[in-house]
């Protein structure tokens, strides 16, 4: 019942990851053998695992949705819910099965799945790790139990492909025969042990070395010594424990600073804390004991001790509410024997009084946190509610309104940031990207107006369009008075110029953003897509009446210095690379028209130090050579273009000519009749820019 609310949620927080952009939008949707066989989040940019993550049950879970339920999170939501209500079932089963706690069994039951903290597994859908991991957990010691081992075995597996931190429960799975039949079941106990392992190395090996899924460079266990992470584990374990007894503040960011002195008073508690819980794993009678004891050893992968659990750059120590999904089964047998005493001391049937408030209280807290899980808008907004500053949650939080079409709110919530911190980076790059879209809007719906001849209405747009670019360059010009060096503003600013149709701008702010920390994926194709329109206007230039070139000469000198920061080039930058290495051939072409041969023929030279199998750059130096009177520099550069592309007309067609004028009659019939072919084709794979012309002497890629 506390998880109704979830059926009405959308897809939220990294549901729009793994399943809006790796499933529904993709055209064509990953096969379920590509599920099955890659990172949970599928590639990076550089094509490597994205997180190092690889989960095959849950990813075909996803495969399987999407052939089912589409684009409807209702779907995909209920079988959440449905998973969690499994393996509630199974818990039942398997603590009924255990002499010393299956009186508590169904209290802890009712705790287990009435417990708010769960709402992180089971509200978004990506949450699914948890309950799937945990309910073919459940199945592996169901069957365990039965003395079905391979049965149990199958299943621990596939809780392994479900999440990797399952691997905790490995000894807690062999151990149970052994403590529901005793010395009956010590031979079964040993084999799930040893079949458990192996299981659990294979997965690893399988994972790593088979399929190659290792996290990327920016994601590592942890941060600091091993030593140093289970302190600060021990200074967060008050804090998880406080969680799971006193569910009051839920949210979806946590901070717990890594443990730096002995000191520390949460160090100092968990120390404490710790050592309560060994007593009671060593000395108390169940489920005391059962309960402290998982509670601990399923705990302890989120300690980052052992590499299982991945963080990120930005999180020295990780701390979600989604861990301890499988620790509150320990918290609820504890909590279950606490009721059991209270309602034997007390009579009267206070116990079973005290259980019914505690899960109604849970239910009613799980309620209002399911709510909070309805949209990414309603989560980060009480996320950032529940810290003292929640800048980072609002810039989330104004992005997605943005995403929604909510322009207005995006804005307004920009602007809180900002007037608590002026030069948030984040804050004013997004704002300054909202402005800047739309003033191209604004600009465009303008055009409209006047060529509907509403003059009024148009000059008016364009105003408004005119005062978001002042705005946004107000604002970029502070970050950078601040940091000249800032990608994201760097880029931003270049986006400013494309609005406002300066390429040549654009193009330098773009290299001074290239390389740069913070900088969008969008910055590579905005990069080149500048430098694909200044060398299509370079090309215009070159078209009109400049007998010289000196015009071409002087643009493409510009255009490539704002694109590389240097005339000549000293590096270009990779999206840009193949636009520049044209406008260096085209600027050689132009000089070549202007018969300006020694500079046409250093420019073809510095386009081959860029690209050396530029076969139109090798026919334009030798014809540069020729002009300058060395033929045998011209037949070498003529060939060398040649065997690049056996059909470049122009280097044929200036090969035969050659020949023909040195009196090599044979050698140039051959060359004639490739040039004849290669220009049957149609096509010069050259690049060339003039039409070749037949008969003496005509020309080539640098002229004609």
């Amino acid at each position: 019942m506390p998880l109704l609310p979830v059926l009405r949620a959308e897809f939220v927080y990294d549901d729009q990851v793994l399943i809006v952009d790796r499933l529904l939008r993709a055209d064509p949707p990953p096969s379920l053998l590509e599920l099955a066989t890659t990172d949970l989040f599928g590639e990076d940019e550089e094509g490597r695992p994205a997180t190092g993550y690889w989960r095959p049950v849950v990813s075909l879970s996803y495969g399987i949705e999407r052939l089912v339920y589409g684009h409807h999170a209702f779907g995909y939501h209920l079988d959440n819910v449905l998973l969690h209500a499994g393996a509630c079932v199974l818990l039942l089963l398997v603590l009924l099965r255990l002499p010393r706690v299956a009186p508590f069994a169904f209290a802890a039951t009712l705790l287990f799945a009435a417990h708010p903290v769960h709402l992180e597994s089971l509200a978004p859908i990506s949450g699914r790790t948890d309950p799937l991991g945990t309910l073919l957990a459940l199945l592996a010691a169901w069957w365990a139990l039965r003395g079905r081992t391979a049965f149990a075995l199958v299943a621990f597996a596939a809780a392994l492909g479900a999440k990797e931190s399952i691997a905790a429960l490995a000894p807690v799975i062999a151990a149970l025969p052994w403590l529901a039949r005793g010395a009956e079941g010590r031979r079964s106990s040993l084999v799930l042990l040893v079949g458990t392992l192996l299981l659990t190395g294979a997965f690893f090996a399988v994972k790593l070395f088979a399929l190659g899924i290792v996290p990327p460079p920016d994601v590592w266990t942890g941060e600091g010594t091993v030593a140093r992470r289970f302190l600060t584990f021990l200074s967060a374990l008050p804090r998880y424990v406080g969680l799971l007894v006193w569910p009051a503040e839920l949210s979806i960011v946590r901070d717990v600073p890594l443990a730096t002195s002995p000191t520390d008073p949460w160090l100092l508690g968990g120390t404490a804390l710790l050592v309560v819980l060994l007593a009671a794993a060593g000395f108390a009678r169940a489920p005391f004991a059962a309960g402290a004891l998982l509670l601990l050893w399923t705990l302890l992968p989120a300690s980052n001790v052992v590499p299982i659990t991945y963080a990120f750059r930005s999180m020295p120590f990780p701390f979600f509410e989604r861990y301890l999904y499988v620790p509150s089964i320990g918290f609820a047998l504890v909590a279950a024997g606490a009721l059991a005493w209270l309602g034997r001391r007390a009579g009267g049937g206070a116990g079973a009084a005290a259980l019914a408030f505690v899960v109604v209280a849970f239910g009613a807290r799980g309620t209002m946190r399911a709510a909070e899980w309805k949209s990414d808008v309603t989560l980060y907004d009480h996320a950032a509610r529940s810290i003292a500053d929640g800048s980072f949650l609002r810039i989330q939080l104004a992005s997605t309104l943005f995403q929604r079409g909510e322009v207005a709110a995006a804005l307004r919530t920009y602007d809180r940031v900002l007037d608590d911190h002026p030069l948030h980076e984040d804050a004013v790059c997004g704002k300054a990207q909202i402005l800047l879209l739309l003033a191209r809007d604004e600009s465009f719906g303008a055009e409209q107006l006047e060529a509907a001849e509403r003059e009024a209405e148009a000059v008016s747009l364009r105003g408004s369009a005119a005062r978001r670019i002042a705005e946004a360059r107000t604002l970029l010009a502070k970050l950078l008075e601040a940091d000249p060096r800032h990608g994201a503003a760097n880029e931003q600013m270049g986006m400013v110029a494309i609005v406002e149709e300066d390429l040549l701008s654009a193009a330098r702010w773009f290299t001074r953003a290239w390389g740069r920390e913070g900088t969008t994926p969008a910055l590579a194709s905005n990069y080149r897509l500048v430098a694909e329109r200044l060398a299509a206007d370079g090309k215009a230039v070159f078209a009109e009446d400049d007998p010289k070139n000196l015009r071409t000469k002087h643009f493409f000198e510009n255009a490539i210095r704002a694109l590389t920061g240097s005339f000549p080039p000293k590096t270009i930058a990779p999206p840009v690379h193949d636009p520049v290495v044209k406008m260096l051939a085209e600027r050689a072409d132009a000089l070549w028209a202007a018969q300006q041969y020694a500079q046409a023929a250093s420019g073809y030279r510095v386009a081959l130090a860029f690209e050396p199998e530029l076969a139109r750059a090798y026919t334009g130096l030798g014809l540069s050579v020729k002009e300058m009177g060395d033929r045998a520099g011209a037949y070498e550069h003529l060939r060398a273009a040649i065997q690049l592309d056996p059909d470049a007309v122009m280097a044929l067609n200036a090969m035969w000519t050659m020949l023909q004028e040195d009196g090599r009659e044979a050698e140039a019939g051959v060359y004639y009749r490739r040039y004849v072919e290669a220009l049957g084709k149609g096509v010069d794979r050259s690049g060339r820019v003039w039409e070749p012309k037949t008969g003496g002497g005509g020309g080539g890629e640098g002229g004609g």
